[in-house]
């Protein structure tokens, strides 16, 4: 894949390592497998946004935004550590080489990232960047275990 596009508040990252959430990444790839109904069915509040784009813009546009839609790659992965090999404008936390963990949806499988300023944090230089590849998957964890205390 290309090396994407350097945003404003934005960090580009080497990938050293990601990590594969067996179950959020099997059911993406389990549903990306099914029919249109069995999709359908796994997603019935996309279909009720169908058909309200339907209503306001006809079959012909909705066929083809849907079907833009279904035929575009999804980025697998949420969760991964590297080093920072640039920064866009007004990010002033971060510096190239930098190791950092990165989460949510642009922190995927891939060799360079752009990740939002927000969605990345800062390790220690001497930092392990397999087991910092976890950070995403614990802090959901965390946030899990906080609200069920919390209420």
């Amino acid at each position: 894949m290309p090396v994407p596009n350097l945003r404003p508040g934005m960090v580009l990252v080497q990938n050293h390592f990601s990590l594969i959430s067996a179950g959020t990444e099997s059911n993406t790839v389990k549903t990306a497998r099914k029919s249109l109904i069995g999709k359908a069915k796994e997603r019935p509040q996309q279909v009720k946004q169908v058909l309200d784009v339907l209503k306001q813009h006809g079959p012909i546009q909705t066929y083809r935004a849907v079907m833009k839609k279904l035929d575009a790659y999804s980025p697998l992965g949420y969760s991964c550590a590297g080093e920072v090999i640039d920064v866009g404008d007004g990010v002033n936390e971060f510096r190239i080489g930098d190791k950092v963990a990165c989460g949510g949806a642009t922190a995927a499988h891939a060799e360079v990232i752009v990740v939002p300023v927000n969605l990345c944090v800062k390790l220690n230089s001497d930092a392990d960047l397999r087991l910092a590849a976890y950070n995403t998957l614990g802090a959901i964890a965390f946030q899990a275990s906080a609200r069920r205390i919390c209420g």
